[in-house]
Formats: C-alpha cells, structure tokens, sequence
C-alpha cells in the first residue's frame, strides 16, 4: 500500500513539475509551484491544478497607427495608437 501511495505522490509531482516548466514563464512562480507540489504530497498537486492554472484567455487587440484605414475590418475593435504595430505589446 505504502508503495502505491508513493507512486501515485511521484507521478502527482512529476506531472505537476513537467506542466509548470511547460507553461510558467515567471521563474519564481514555477519554482513556487514546483516547491509546493513536492513538499506535500497530494494536496500541492491539487491545489496547483486548483489554483495554479491559468484558465482565464484574454484577448489583446491589435495596436493600430493612427490615421491607418479602419475600413478594412468594420466589425473587429482594434485601438489606435501613436506607436508603431511592433511597438505595441
């Protein structure tokens, strides 16, 4: 029993660790997350597929220069601004 338990820990941690190198790109959340997932056992994995997992997608319009043709594309809301399209993100 004390086996399986320790399999089921390591692949809980290891799943958790793979997933936060894959995704996390502030180095100080992944090592917290990774922290979190190895020193408790179960519960670190659960609160990170919990509370550690960006679901929320936002949308980042496009940055316009101003005076640019907004005819093209009537129905997509797209911002002006004074900077250049590279400029803007």
């Amino acid at each position: 029993m004390q086996i399986l338990l320790t399999v089921i820990y390591v692949l809980l941690a290891g799943t958790v660790t793979v997933d936060v190198l894959l995704t996390k790109s502030d180095v100080r959340a992944a090592l917290g997350w990774i922290a979190v997932a190895w020193l408790s056992p179960v519960f670190g994995a659960l609160l990170y597929f919990v509370f550690g997992i960006n679901r929320v997608t936002r949308y980042r319009p496009r940055c316009v220069p101003v005076g640019a043709a907004e005819h093209r594309r009537p129905f997509r809301y797209r911002p002006a601004c004074d900077r250049k399209p590279a400029d803007c993100r």
